[in-house]
């Protein structure tokens, strides 16, 4: 008997019948993006101006709207010019990016100190205007960069019986792409 003769009224009842290939191509899209590198600038540095030392500890702040006070007599408060500024004022920053990725992170020090000759003192408690983190704006891309300006306060530890003189530290704000 045949076995081909049986065989093909099966197959033809199956319907049509896929053949598989030894090989198959398929192509796919590749891109990527690249985007400018962020920058930070300071534009005004953080200033305390001018303190009357006093007998007791006392910690005297500067906001992010550059307004100050003080833990201690507010007559220890005199207008006028520190060793950086005119008067007491915030830090101010300005971060430049891509607006292709516009979200951005800051990271300010947990402290830092200023001194005069060997006497030190601490800086704490950094904050910003925006928060920790923020946006470009005013920007297109991939034409033009975008910008964010921003002020950083904090807080000048005064232990009592200061040396008079000019304290001055410097302090480190980082900005990054999210």
């Amino acid at each position: 008997m045949n076995t081909s003769r049986l065989l093909l009224p099966v197959l033809l009842s199956l319907g049509p019948v896929a053949f598989s290939q030894a090989s198959a191509t398929a192509s796919s899209n590749v891109g990527a993006r690249i985007l400018r590198g962020i920058t930070l600038t300071n534009t005004a540095p953080l200033e305390f101006g001018q303190i009357v030392s006093d007998t007791v500890a006392q910690t005297v702040t500067v906001s992010t709207a550059g307004a100050r006070s003080s833990t201690g007599p507010a007559a220890n408060l005199l207008t006028g010019a520190g060793p950086f500024a005119a008067a007491a004022q915030a830090a101010g920053f300005t971060a430049t990016g891509s607006m292709g990725h516009t979200s951005f992170a800051i990271t300010l020090p947990a402290s830092t100190t200023v001194t005069n000759g060997t006497d030190t003192r601490t800086v704490d408690t950094f904050v910003s205007s925006v928060g920790l983190t923020s946006t470009f704006a005013g920007g297109t891309f991939p034409t033009s960069a975008g910008t964010r300006n921003f002020t950083v306060g904090a807080n000048l530890v005064l232990t009592g019986n200061e040396t008079e003189g000019d304290y001055v530290g410097t302090f480190d704000v980082t900005v990054a792409y999210n």
